[in-house]
């Protein structure tokens, strides 16, 4: 089974994970490649919520990366610097490290009285299996998030994808994540030091069902160095999640664009 960019792309919430919630936290990368490495170098622009349940939105213009060797190694903007332990076309499975961005008690009226959560590395593993050429179902954990860096997300997803004409391609798809305490209380809760400092109510959260999201994912190849990528994804927030006095929206959107210019 042949399985590559051409008909599975990229497609998860990394940028999404660097937004500090739990969208897209799956992803996908390519088999290794046949020669030493490939890499490839262009502009890459994020827009995402301000905050975790955020209604403002905030954009990141930054030259984005993909490196991926022989050996498995990869670092790359859209999914980290990891390492794929799979030879298989149709199995990756490997471990990663994920830069998470913070958050400020004065991005929102909402977060007053909030602890600010700094910038965290995130380490996880990740596990995708394609048991069809049109299917990828994919997992992924990630643990080093929240206000004492011990925030734990795991997430489900399935991807499928079709190709548009003989350059371009297009993929759909559909997750759901889960997180513990320690992230939700983070992000989402309101301790009694918190509450009484905003004159607000405290807010318990608990293990649980975080988010479901909807991703849908393109590329279109120029020529054999130039493509374009695009990825929007629509997450909602879930139970008490949704219901936090520190949400201003239960509906979270991103989108990521790249101009990628190949060298090898």
């Amino acid at each position: 089974m042949k399985l590559g960019r051409r008909f599975f792309l990229w497609i998860g919430a990394q940028c999404l994970s660097g937004a500090a919630f739990a969208a897209g936290g799956t992803i996908f990368i390519d088999p290794p490649p046949e020669q030493a490495f490939t890499l490839s170098i262009g502009p890459t622009l994020w827009m995402f919520p301000s905050y975790p349940g955020g209604r403002a939105r905030q954009s990141v213009l930054f030259p984005g990366i993909d490196f991926y060797a022989a050996n498995g190694l990869f670092a790359s903007s859209d999914n980290g610097i990891g390492w794929n332990l799979s030879t298989r076309n149709d199995l990756q499975a490997g471990l990663r490290l994920w830069a998470q961005l913070g958050r400020k008690a004065g991005d929102s009226s909402r977060l007053a009285g909030t602890d600010d959560i700094g910038p965290r590395l995130e380490k996880g593993g990740f596990f995708n299996f394609a048991p069809y050429e049109f299917l990828m179902l994919q997992s992924s954990i990630r643990y080093g998030s929240g206000l004492r860096g011990d925030g734990l997300l795991a997430e489900l997803a399935a991807t499928t994808g079709l190709p548009l004409g003989e350059r371009g391609t297009l993929a759909l798809s559909l997750g759901s994540t889960w997180a513990n305490q320690a992230y939700r209380q983070s992000y989402f809760g309101l301790t009694e030091a918190q509450a009484e400092r905003s004159n607000r109510a405290p807010w318990t959260m608990r293990s649980g069902q975080q988010d479901t999201n909807l991703g849908i994912g393109g590329e279109y190849r120029l020529d054999p160095d130039w493509r374009l990528s695009g990825q929007w994804i629509h997450a909602h927030l879930l139970g008490d999640a949704a219901r936090s006095p520190v949400v201003e929206s239960a509906s979270q959107s991103t989108l990521s664009l790249s101009l990628w210019r190949r060298f090898r």
